[in-house]
């Protein structure tokens, strides 16, 4: 049997979307359950859950919460603090905007396995523009190089990471109906 990976963010019909949040509730022992395993994908579906105010509330704070209880309990999975920092950059929804903790969490990841081409990416933005450190344009340049190394066809961009917070269309167009 394959693991439970979290609740469906991919909702199928507006008629459905007061089962599929009562669903969604009733599948949070799961979760923790498979949280409790390690399974990354539970992790960042509850996240996403959480920063797309699925439940018709975003809460920012309880994502960092789940991370943090995560890592906690697997630090050989420790890089996955790192999606902390778009939450940080972004700040609201119970977390304040701080752009060098955003800046201190991507140089962590990078300085944990410079092989990761998200954080090298991020890294470039930041030093490019100055967000959180000061601008470095020779450090953003060796960054961007090893972004594009390791990912030859990949946009390097803050927006990359958009799709955490943003409901997908039919998520967006169910959420919009509640209202």
């Amino acid at each position: 049997m394959s693991d439970f990976l979290g609740p469906p963010l991919y909702l199928t019909s507006t008629n459905q979307w007061r089962t599929i949040l009562d669903s969604i509730n009733m599948s949070f022992p799961f979760c923790d359950t498979a949280l409790e395993r390690g399974n990354e994908l539970v992790l960042l579906n509850m996240v996403m859950f959480h920063l797309r105010g699925l439940d018709g509330e975003k809460n920012y704070t309880k994502a960092i919460e789940l991370i943090d209880e995560f890592a906690s309990k697997y630090p050989n999975k420790n890089e996955i603090t790192s999606f902390k920092a778009p939450i940080y950059r972004r700040g609201g929804y119970g977390v304040e905007k701080d752009e060098q903790k955003a800046f201190s969490l991507w140089n962590e990841a990078y300085e944990k396995n410079p092989e990761n081409a998200a954080s090298a990416c991020q890294l470039n933005l930041y030093y490019r523009n100055g967000i959180g450190t000061e601008k470095d344009p020779q450090k953003a340049e060796e960054l961007l190089k090893k972004f594009k190394e390791k990912n030859p066809k990949g946009e390097c961009s803050h927006k990359v990471f958009d799709f955490l917070f943003e409901p997908s269309g039919l998520e967006k167009e169910l959420l919009d109906t509640e209202e």
